[in-house]
């Protein structure tokens, strides 16, 4: 019996498509870098991410009000090694732009720099961070709360058997599927994602406050409620990248917002079924996630903005 090796797979099918289209598939292919174009009275400034490149690789040239730069990263082929998985893109780097004709292609300067690099403790002082991580705690804290502790909640409160508490936690995970496609798209589209944050924080009222005052009459739709509620998280992991102005920047941010909600959140079921125990009733519980869905409200003037992570470091003061 021949042992199923997926490397040799692939190696093969690039093989047969070499043979195919005459060349390799890994050829060197044209590669537009992302760019960030400024002007002001100085002039104008063009700003390209070519990660990989030194900078005497790199072309610059000025022709005809036409400024184009480009580079070539080539892929190190070295003998008796098999590549298994290549990614990363290889070929020529380049962009060309038209310039207004009130600028002189003949003072075009290059300045070449290390990539951006944000500490996390300096993230403590961007509105926009706190912006994002407010409301993906508060999400977070209901989910974390919610998986662990509506089964018996229900059974208690609502009257429910163990499978229809089960039923009703189910509904909220399928909830979530279109929300995971829904709250990015919103996100990009929305001018600033306020009336994401108004929602949810009605959604979680109606939710938690049905389920403390009336949690047999409607339960089904307080579990709706509190389903859509949810969809300040996607939306939250869009902002991740919408808000930053480079992906190191980016990954900062995901990485200090959710180590930080998932923290705030882990201990949120304990703390609050201690409060069902001491106090008897889930009444209490339930009054303290209410006041914690509005803490999504404290978000909407920090976002309101439309501030880069990147921007509120710099400008904040006592910047290193």
């Amino acid at each position: 019996m021949m042992r199923f090796d997926p490397f040799r797979e692939i190696e093969e099918l690039t093989q047969r498509m070499d043979r195919a289209f005459g060349q390799s598939a890994s050829a060197p292919t044209r590669i537009a870098p992302p760019v960030d174009v400024h002007e002001d009275d100085q002039g104008l400034e063009l700003t390209l991410d070519l990660p990989g490149i030194r900078p005497d690789q790199i072309q610059v040239e000025a022709e005809n009000q036409t400024l184009t730069v480009q580079a070539t990263r080539t892929y190190d082929r070295k003998d008796g090694r098999t590549a298994h998985r290549v990614e990363r893109a290889y070929g020529t780097l380049a962009r060309t732009f038209s310039v207004p004709a009130k600028y002189d292609l003949g003072k075009v300067e290059d300045k070449w720099g290390e990539p951006r690099r944000i500490a996390r403790s300096a993230l403590l002082r961007s509105a926009t961070v706190w912006g994002i991580g407010i409301p993906f705690t508060v999400s977070s804290i209901s989910a974390y709360a919610g998986y662990a502790l509506l089964p018996p909640l229900l059974r208690e409160t609502a009257g429910v058997g163990e499978a229809q508490a089960g039923a009703l936690l189910a509904l909220l995970g399928f909830l979530g599927l279109p929300l995971a496609a829904l709250g990015p798209l919103l996100a990009t589209r929305l001018r600033t994602p306020t009336p994401l944050l108004i929602a949810s924080t009605a959604l979680f009222t109606t939710a938690y406050g049905g389920l403390l005052l009336a949690p047999a009459t409607a339960t089904l739709l307080w579990m709706v409620a509190l389903g859509l509620a949810y969809i300040t998280f996607p939306m939250c992991l869009a902002l991740f990248a919408l808000r930053s102005r480079t992906p190191a920047t980016a990954s900062v941010v995901s990485g200090a917002v959710q180590g930080v909600g998932y923290a705030v959140a882990a201990v949120a079921p304990l703390l609050l079924g201690g409060l069902r125990d001491a106090t008897g009733s889930w009444s209490a519980a339930l009054v303290v996630l209410l006041v914690v869905g509005f803490g999504n409200l404290v978000a909407v003037p920090l976002l309101a903005r439309r501030g880069m992570v990147d921007d509120e470091v710099d400008a904040a003061p006592g910047r290193r």
